[in-house]
């Protein structure tokens, strides 16, 4: 019979190694982004660079670019890890079922929440988007934001209860919305950032979706 004679792997270790490689680089990327973060709010977004950023993170220049293509992609990033945050609670909800109005009543509170904590960050977002970016096809930006995807999924679940008007295309209800919480974020800013201003603009922001311009009968 023939015999085979061979290094045995220990299969535990190399699981291990990977897991610590994994989590390595897992840490390198939470690192850049918390760089990124602290210096969008302390230099704005415009005047941060990527060296900025990897000087900051105490990185080679090469690291930033095998975790993202460019600036504009590492705000898409923190918009996104941002939705996780801010969502998580709407996202259960909507999971369990529970009504469609009380899941955007739990979105609004928890974005105020974290937009009077993080507000700067929110402009950063916004500086991001709105200005015009050579190359912006490389960022990802082109893709549907979190929060429009989330609100377009909690119109269809209200019109299958019977909460929402059927006739209404969602994705346009979804981009109405985010576009109506976007400016009462504005306003909150334009006047002063007062104490429950944000909540009662939001929640007017989310009066008028729910029941329109026609008088309550």
């Amino acid at each position: 019979m023939k015999s085979y004679s061979g290094k045995i792997v220990n299969m535990n270790t190399t699981n291990l190694n990977s897991n610590r490689r994994e989590r390595k680089k897992e840490q390198t990327k939470q690192g850049l982004l918390q760089s990124a973060f602290k210096l969008f709010i302390e230099k704005g977004y415009d005047e941060t660079t990527i060296d900025d950023i990897v000087s900051a993170a105490d990185v080679a220049k090469v690291t930033f670019y095998y975790y993202f293509r460019s600036k504009e992609e590492i705000v898409v990033e923190m918009k996104r890890q941002t939705a996780v945050e801010t969502l998580a609670r709407a996202q259960k909800q909507l999971a369990e079922n529970i009504s469609a109005v009380s899941i955007l009543q739990t979105m609004i509170d928890d974005l105020i929440a974290w937009i009077e904590v993080n507000w700067r960050m929110v402009e950063v977002f916004a500086a991001q988007r709105f200005a015009p970016q050579k190359g912006k096809e490389l960022c990802g930006e082109h893709e549907t934001p979190p929060l429009v995807i989330f609100l377009e999924a909690l119109v269809i679940h209200g019109q299958k209860t019977g909460e929402f008007r059927r006739e209404l295309i969602p994705n346009e209800v979804a981009h109405f919305l985010a576009l109506g919480l976007m400016n009462a974020f504005f306003v909150w800013m334009k006047n002063g950032r007062q104490n429950d201003a944000l909540k009662a603009s939001m929640q007017r922001c989310a009066d008028f979706m729910l029941n329109g311009l026609l008088p309550k009968t």
